[in-house]
């Protein structure tokens, strides 16, 4: 979205269709216009995106899509800066995969395993399984031998 045409949506008031010249303040990749008008009173804020305690919902989601597309971190941040798009830095980065996007693939990998396992019980199937071990987060080599 081009800021020109969202700041358009903005400079008039929803309540006396006065001219308003709105304020913007951002936070990373979340932008925030803050419009007030003096003849109606009118104020608001509105972002362009949730908060989750404490950063925008955006930001995790950039992590996500960089790690889940396998796309190197300096280079996507990089092709984001040369389209003059406003993302996350590479420690930003480092943080969401540590604290939510590890954690939440474990946990998503160990459910789909137990799924595996029940579905294979319940058919009377013999389970051998061999598998490499070497990541502690990202899904692991298993086979079914």
């Amino acid at each position: 979205v081009y800021e020109e045409q969202l700041m358009s949506l903005f400079q008039c008031c929803p309540r006396c269709a006065h001219y308003i010249d709105p304020d913007t303040s951002s936070k990373g990749s979340q932008l925030t216009v803050h419009q007030t008008c003096e003849e109606s009173y009118f104020s608001r804020d509105c972002a362009s995106q949730p908060d989750l305690g404490g950063f925008p919902a955006g930001h995790l989601a950039i992590s996500a899509a960089i790690l889940f597309s396998g796309s190197g971190v300096s280079a996507t941040l990089r092709f984001l800066k040369h389209l003059g798009m406003v993302a996350i830095c590479s420690d930003n980065f480092q943080t969401h995969q540590r604290k939510y996007l590890f954690p939440a693939v474990k946990v998503v990998h160990e459910q789909k395993m137990l799924a595996t396992v029940d579905a294979l019980k319940e058919d009377n199937r013999p389970l051998k399984l061999a598998g490499d071990g070497k990541n502690k987060y990202l899904p692991q080599t298993v086979s079914n031998l």
